[in-house]
């Protein structure tokens, strides 16, 4: 051999080696005896119908692993076939109209090799033990006009592309429709599964169920087997479930729940037999319910039954970075779970975070009652911030009305105007005894908002001190909450976030968010309107500072557009304290210090583990891998929610009239509003800065009108109030 070829065996070894660096490791771990993930999905049925049902191993399976609430939303409106599509692509997505048709590739499809039917759509070769979806084209369509990037099939692409090898079994036929969605759930960004079976060979004819179907446990079990053996992720669809609930309206109640009982009963004979199979030290099994049944959304609760266990699973209750609630994880986690089994790195592509367990010893019934309160706050929500929203409105405008028609009248308004600032402790506090009969639950607030307001109104001696105790104890109840309480009263109210709209599931909400700024801003500037000392001018930069913190941080408010809104009306605060002129430079010179300060916390949660990042490390991960026009889509998205808002949410009433009639006090009674600001100039200030604060929430939020609408709680009342005190009177109300 010569040196020369000697050089060049060793070059190529080297090249080898280096191009063996870079491909996905988790091939090799896979091929060297990594354990399996299985996925069986058991869909249509409620946490209520587990446990009346006591199905034996599925409830062995709760005590081996982890349980929880999974919230089910979409991108669009709620539609089982986008519940499938959503867990396969990491991101809320919506379905197209033939997305439940996949088949074996050499199946039949009208006369048709499904392979054919295939290659016709896409333009790609099927194998004959491949399965096929034949509307990925319009899948792939139909998500590329959504607000955000969905990449469908990507969690299929992901395990592909690091040679994880995927196999898919069972359907949920009825006797005229193919429907197997359960493709979608694992198939790739081709809208391929590389093995499997959901053809109708794993079912069986029997007159005694719905639609004279059922699964063939026997047939379904000996093909898990098969295919496990050559698949690496394996999800088997039980099938009957569904049936049963699909039939609902064709039979009686009696007869639905004897149908859904033995379908329960028999897939879980088939899951036990699984447990029984498999390494819970290697392997890891999943029990998910993709798509609520129809009862349960009929009480509107859209949160199913989601059991893990196996290699990595504690017994506890599960959980996720996504939601930070013990005992509720999203759809979007399942992706990560499978990924994270695997070591494969989650991409941005994908929203969700692994599932993890907490450990707990509360029970699977504890967790139904949780179920319960979620339902009642998601149910009662809408119907409470419409009386909210009501009750502000004819108060404000009343009193705007008395003032400019009849102000010796005018007076009789101003408990009615003061016990709005106390609303939001109300609703607070509402969780401590919120009831499922939503008279007792109005009941109550009306109580404590009454009860409140008459023993401050009889306490204190004049407006300025009933100013300050009404902001100043509601953002400290907040601050409270938020600190030391885990934000229990916040995610128990109704103006909170609820988990089963899943627009958010920890920090503050963007209604609270708002009455913070605006209750401190307001309360800070009427106590130092009461005790003018300079003292505060080194103790209100701090109390803001900590306020800004509580809202931005990543471990407790998580809400950066609450974290902007607030940096402004503070910084307007402090410059219009120390006597500095609001201009371009100075606003220039708060925008770059805001900047710098979002900058150094967008990077620092970037820094920590991907299932401890809250949303702000996540888009901080987003900019890198996609760069800063990626910042346009986030932006066109807020912009989006915002006009949307302001056209139908009932919250724009309320923030539009609040406007409109301070605009025009400016005018009539002549004089009277300036005379009042300039009576009390810090606590106008004070004024101005939460509405310099209201429009910044307003306009950098993506539901920024009720932000704005809520912080206007501490201006328009309070301004009112001080005027009627001017302009009609209110003896009957001060000392």
């Amino acid at each position: 051999m010569t040196g020369n070829m000697r050089k060049s065996i060793c070059f190529l070894l080297i090249c080898t080696a280096a191009i063996c660096c870079f491909l996905p490791n988790s091939a090799a771990q896979a091929a060297g005896g990594q354990g399996k993930a299985y996925v069986v999905v058991l869909d249509r049925i409620a946490m209520e119908d587990m446990i009346a049902i006591q199905p034996p191993n599925i409830m062995h399976l709760v005590d081996q692993g982890a349980i929880a609430l999974m919230n089910t939303k979409v991108a669009g409106s709620r539609n089982p076939k986008s519940a499938y599509i959503t867990i396969g692509a990491g991101v809320r997505a919506t379905y197209a109209g033939g997305s439940h048709l996949a088949f074996n590739a050499g199946e039949l499809y009208n006369d048709e090799i499904a392979s054919t039917r295939y290659k016709q759509s896409t333009g790609i070769n099927a194998e004959w033990d491949q399965v096929v979806n034949l509307s990925i084209p319009q899948l792939i369509r139909n998500n590329a006009d959504q607000d955000h990037d969905i990449y469908i099939g990507e969690l299929g692409r992901i395990l592909r592309l690091y040679g994880i090898k995927t196999a898919v079994v069972g359907n949920e036929d009825t006797d005229d429709v193919c429907s197997r969605n359960v493709v979608s759930l694992i198939m790739d960004d081709e809208g391929k599964v590389p093995l499997g079976d959901v053809s109708k060979n794993v079912l069986i004819r029997d007159v005694e169920r719905p639609y004279s179907l059922r699964t063939d446990y026997q047939k379904l079990w000996n093909e898990t087997q098969w295919f496990s053996k050559q698949s690496d992720v394996l999800v088997v669809q039980t099938g009957d479930t569904y049936r049963a609930d699909e039939f609902g309206q064709s039979t009686t109640d009696a007869m639905l729940a004897k149908y859904r009982r033995q379908a329960m009963m028999e897939a879980d004979a088939f899951i036990g037999r699984l447990w029984g199979s498999i390494d819970p030290d290697k392997d890891m099994i999943m029990l998910i319910t993709p798509y609520p049944s129809a009862k349960a959304l009929a009480r509107s609760n859209s949160l199913t039954p989601f059991i893990a266990a196996g290699k990595g699973i504690e017994h506890g209750w599960a959980t996720s970075s996504t939601t930070k609630r013990t005992g509720v994880i999203t759809n979007l986690d399942i992706a990560p779970t499978i990924l994270g089994f695997f070591d494969i790195p989650v991409p941005s592509s994908i929203l969700g975070h692994g599932v993890d367990s907490a450990p707990t010893d509360k029970t699977p019934e504890q967790l139904l009652a949780f179920n319960d309160k979620l339902v009642t706050i998601y149910s009662q929500r809408p119907t409470l911030i419409q009386m909210f929203i009501g009750f502000q409105l004819i108060v404000l405008l009343t009193a705007f009305a008395l003032l400019q028609f009849k102000k010796e009248w005018s007076p009789y308004a101003l408990p009615f105007l003061y016990s709005i600032t106390f609303m939001p402790i109300a609703f607070l506090l509402m969780s401590l005894w919120q009831r499922n009969d939503i008279f007792w639950t109005a009941i109550g607030l009306a109580a404590v908002t009454a009860g409140i307001t008459y023993i401050s109104m009889k306490l204190l001696p004049g407006w300025i001190d009933r100013i300050s105790f009404s902001s100043l104890l509601t953002a400290a109840i907040i601050i409270w909450d938020m600190l030391f309480n885990g934000a229990s009263l916040i995610q128990g109210s109704a103006l909170g976030y609820d988990v089963i709209a899943g627009s958010r599931y920890y920090g503050i909400g963007n209604e609270f968010m708002g009455v913070l700024i605006a209750s401190v801003i307001v309360g800070t500037t009427a106590l130092v309107q009461k005790c003018p000392l300079r003292i505060w001018n080194y103790v209100l930069p701090i109390l803001y500072a900590g306020v800004f913190y509580t809202l931005i941080s990543p471990n407790i408010g998580t809400n950066v557009g609450g974290a902007i809104a607030a940096f402004l009306g503070f910084g307007m605060v402090m410059a219009l304290m120390w006597g500095v002129r609001i201009n371009l430079n100075s606003a220039a010179a708060m925008a770059g210090s805001l900047v710098v300060i979002l900058i150094a916390v967008f990077y620092m949660d970037s820094l920590r583990s991907a299932d401890m990042q809250s949303h702000i490390g996540q888009t901080a991960g987003i900019l890198r891998e996609q760069g800063i026009m990626s910042l346009l889509g986030i932006a066109a998205r807020k912009i989006s929610r915002n006009i949307y808002l302001i056209r139908y949410t009932i919250w724009s009433p309320t923030f539009i009239a609040s406007f409109a009639m301070l605009l025009f006090l400016i005018y009539r009674p002549v004089g009277v509003l300036k005379d009042v600001l300039d009576e009390y100039p810090v606590l106008a200030n004070g004024f101005k800065s939460a509405i310099v604060a209201s429009m910044a929430a307003f306009l950098v939020n993506d539901s920024g009108v009720v932000a704005a609408a809520m912080a206007m709680i501490y201006v328009a009342p309070f301004l009112i109030s001080l005027i009627i005190r001017r302009y009609g009177g209110d003896r009957a109300y001060e000392h």
